[in-house]
């Protein structure tokens, strides 16, 4: 809508920019949402920064409706000295969810080691992305809401092949 008002603004034909629009491929990972054997399954790990963590969380409580909610997050990268402390309030945000399964990976296991007696055995930390998808995927609930969460350098998008038939595509992005 953004580029339409531009382009109208600057007296470009819309439909040619439009057209032009149909063209873009988002890079992946951007709120890529898959929706397979009854799961909704949310990829958005291309960035992560506690705004968009907690716009992430407020999302998927909207949409989760009575379904259980499953989530894999892992490091927000370059917060420099505040790391330990935005882990730690995005790692509050998540447990006030109460996620059926809670994935985590690089410093959110840490952020969320004081919230392991409350989870129990439903706290799954790995030591990276595929071991996280191959520790969770069996205990993903029927009907759940999965979301996968961190920063691009962590690359969470190894664990989806564990979420998802081969070859599955998103139905829908958005950025």
């Amino acid at each position: 809508m953004v580029a339409l008002a531009t382009a109208e603004v600057l007296g470009l034909d819309l439909g040619e920019v439009a057209e032009a629009l149909g063209t873009v491929a988002l890079p992946g990972g951007r709120w890529e949402v898959y929706r397979v054997a009854g799961r909704t399954v949310i990829h958005d790990a291309y960035n992560a920064n506690p705004s968009s963590m907690l716009a992430a969380l407020a999302t998927v409580q909207a949409i989760r409706g009575g379904r259980p909610l499953v989530m894999l997050i892992g490091t927000m990268l370059e917060l420099g000295a505040a790391s330990d402390a935005e882990h730690a309030r995005v790692a509050e945000a998540v447990a006030r969810l109460d996620p059926a399964v809670l994935g985590a990976v690089g410093e959110f296991a840490a952020a969320l080691e004081p919230h392991r007696a409350r989870f129990g055995d439903r706290l799954v930390v790995a030591a990276d992305a595929e071991a996280l998808g191959r520790a969770v995927a069996p205990r993903v609930p029927a009907g759940a809401v999965v979301l996968l969460k961190a920063s691009r350098g962590v690359r969470l998008e190894r664990a989806l092949p564990f979420l998802l038939p081969a070859g599955e595509a998103p139905c829908s992005t958005t950025s």
